[in-house]
């Protein structure tokens, strides 16, 4: 399966690591990782996410808000 993030959404995730790092590099690479196991959820279980609208779906991020 292909993941296709929309450019808001790269704009936002590197803003986020960006804000993560200022705080502790650690924090910044628990969120990258925690990122990295969402789309990892969605390319294995898409049929299980949650649908926003009749296009988009959503999968949260876990212990990030």
């Amino acid at each position: 399966m292909n993941v296709v993030l929309h450019a808001g959404a790269l704009v936002d995730f590197d803003e986020s690591v960006d804000w993560y790092a200022k705080r502790s590099v650690a924090a910044a690479r628990r969120f990258v990782g925690a990122v990295d196991s969402a789309i990892e959820r969605i390319t294995d279980s898409a049929d299980e996410m949650a649908f926003l609208d009749a296009e988009h779906q959503e999968c949260p991020v876990k212990r990030f808000p």
